[in-house]
């Protein structure tokens, strides 16, 4: 039991330092394929929080995340098509955190679904937040049109991405039941 605890703290705390990580780094991503993959990154570390753990545990992680970010991005200027942007820090620190709020709660309100198929269903609501929120910010800096082009353009790389995650966690999934009923044969 013990060695089980020293392993769940070691998973806790690689996560968290993953979280924490991509949080930091989103605001350096100056492209929006670069921003979708860390956002994703972000998504996906803070539902395997909530599914090991608890969605407490991964709306805090996700908000102390946030925090610790901004105080240490407090006066970094956001550039975009070479003009600072102001906002953008702190706007992507509350898109980031309202997403995994909204997300968390989706993955786990599902609880008769496996965690691939709920994991997919937190994803998407997770990339239309985020989009909305960021669309909303920025709606009084760019035009209505190019708003338009960043949303459709951030859904399809947050989609992709996620796709590929959801991919991956779909076959780890199957794998793993198989050989887990390799081992047991009277089990199924």
């Amino acid at each position: 039991m013990n060695s089980l605890n020293k392993t769940n703290n070691k998973l806790y705390i690689f996560l968290m330092l993953i979280l924490f990580t991509s949080t930091f780094t989103l605001n350096f991503c100056n492209k929006i394929s670069s921003c979708a993959l860390v956002f994703t990154i972000i998504a996906f570390t803070s539902n395997v929080l909530s599914e090991f753990y608890s969605r407490k545990i991964a709306v805090l992680g996700i908000f102390l995340s946030s925090i610790i970010s901004f105080c240490l991005l407090w006066n970094f200027d956001y550039t975009l098509n070479r003009a600072v942007i102001n906002g953008v820090v702190l706007m992507s620190l509350v898109s980031v955190f309202i997403s995994a709020y909204i997300g968390t709660g989706i993955l786990k309100t599902n609880t008769n679904l496996n965690f691939h198929k709920r994991n997919l269903i937190s994803f998407i609501s997770y990339a239309f937040v985020d989009g909305i929120v960021m669309s909303g910010f920025f709606m009084n800096k760019f035009s209505s049109h190019k708003i338009l082009t960043i949303f459709s353009k951030e859904i399809f790389f947050k989609l992709a991405y996620f796709s590929i995650a959801y991919i991956a966690i779909f076959i780890t999934s199957n794998i793993y039941q198989h050989m887990n009923n390799k081992a047991n044969p009277l089990i199924s």
